[in-house]
């Protein structure tokens, strides 16, 4: 609830911060999923998970991970 009511807020105030916290619980997520865990422990794609700030903004969202 209080991830939903900071996400309204920093919506609101143009706010571009990234949750690192909600990133990383997305990404144990995903690492349930053989597909996933391969490209995540691939070597030429395992900096994007933390450097590409796009990459980074997807994993952000919940909904989106579990659309995958």
């Amino acid at each position: 609830m209080l991830d939903f009511l900071l996400g309204i807020f920093s919506a609101g105030f143009g706010d571009n911060s990234l949750d690192t916290r909600k990133i990383d619980r997305n990404i144990e997520m995903l690492k349930n999923h053989t597909w996933f865990k391969n490209i995540y422990e691939d070597e030429k794609y395992h900096r994007l998970f933390f450097v590409n700030r796009n990459v980074r903004q997807y994993l952000q969202s919940t909904m989106r991970v579990k659309e995958l």
